[in-house]
């Protein structure tokens, strides 16, 4: 065999490859696509747990790596969190404590199920938003007092 009919017979026995491969990108892009648009409703639902409030804020992304290979994972959901410390004894808004307020993935199956914002309710509390918001304001109310507060410190201590 001359080194050109071995080119030929490599590509040849690639095609069958390339086509797979081919075929493979493009389900598994129609398949994310259809995944995006089942958890599309999610996004702005606030949710809670013991620990911790949330609130949808994305669906998953795909992430491309440099070799083309895509990443998309439908198990992670973007969303902001506020950490609860509760005072033991009541669970008033004013007695909450807040740890950290960040965004994290939610790690959840819901877009298995065919409704994805009942599956949502059954696997955490849902909380209306104007909740969520009151939730916020006292966060942001209690960092705006706290950075008040160490202003006032700082300048009495110049002052001195």
């Amino acid at each position: 065999m001359t080194e050109q009919e071995i080119k030929d017979r490599i590509r040849e026995l690639e095609k069958p490859d390339i086509e797979r491969r081919n075929e493979l990108f493009n389900l598994r892009k129609a398949q994310m696509e259809i995944q995006q648009k089942k958890l599309r409703p999610l996004i702005g639902h606030c949710y809670k747990t013991k620990r911790r409030i949330f609130m949808i804020t994305d669906i998953p992304q795909p992430r491309y790596q440099m070799t083309g290979r895509c990443d998309f994972n439908p198990y992670q959901i973007p969303a902001m969190v506020i950490q609860i410390i509760k005072d033991a004894k009541s669970e008033t808004l004013e007695t909450i404590g807040i740890g950290e307020t960040y965004y994290e993935t939610i790690y959840t199956k819901v877009v298995d199920s065919a409704d994805p914002i009942e599956a949502m309710r059954q696997e955490y509390e849902e909380i209306s938003v104007e909740e969520f918001r009151a939730i916020v304001h006292t966060v942001i109310d209690k960092v705006i007092n706290e950075y008040k507060q160490e202003e006032i410190w700082f300048f009495q201590k110049i002052m001195l």
